[in-house]
């Protein structure tokens, strides 16, 4: 791996962390407080996770090399998000309905999937950063 790659992932985790915090602190303060059912209050604390990714991510950790208007940008980056979201929802779904574990701790294995999944997809594809495109 590059120290490019290295650094960004680094960023983006950093980046990924404040966000899993809007997330997880809305997740956890809708079901537990509001009485919310978990998938609903899961989307509302995903998406603004998003948000929060989606600013610390274009100011602080991708190079965007895409050649793609900023506003193109954003839509790629809401569409990848809302793949996420698909993600988190299904894993926590599983954990949650099949598996019979708790909402919590479903969400941690989900952040730790669709953290890779929004950081490479993300990566590559929508801003075409070329600390990740680098093989050495």
């Amino acid at each position: 791996m590059n120290k490019g790659f290295i650094i960004k992932l680094f960023l983006y985790g950093l980046s990924s962390g404040a966000a899993l915090v809007a997330d997880f602190g809305l997740l956890t303060l809708l079901v537990e407080k509001f009485s919310m059912y978990y998938l609903y209050a899961a989307a509302i604390g995903f998406s603004a996770g998003c948000v929060v990714n989606y600013f610390v991510s274009i100011y602080f950790v991708f190079e965007d090399r895409s050649g793609n208007s900023q506003a193109f940008t954003a839509t790629l980056f809401v569409l990848v998000g809302v793949g996420g979201l698909l993600l988190n929802q299904l894993i926590l779904y599983v954990g949650v309905d099949l598996l019979s574990t708790d909402y919590r701790l479903s969400k941690v294995a989900s952040a730790g999937i669709v953290f890779w999944f929004n950081f490479l997809i993300r990566g590559f594809f929508v801003f075409k950063d070329p600390d990740l495109c680098k093989t050495q």
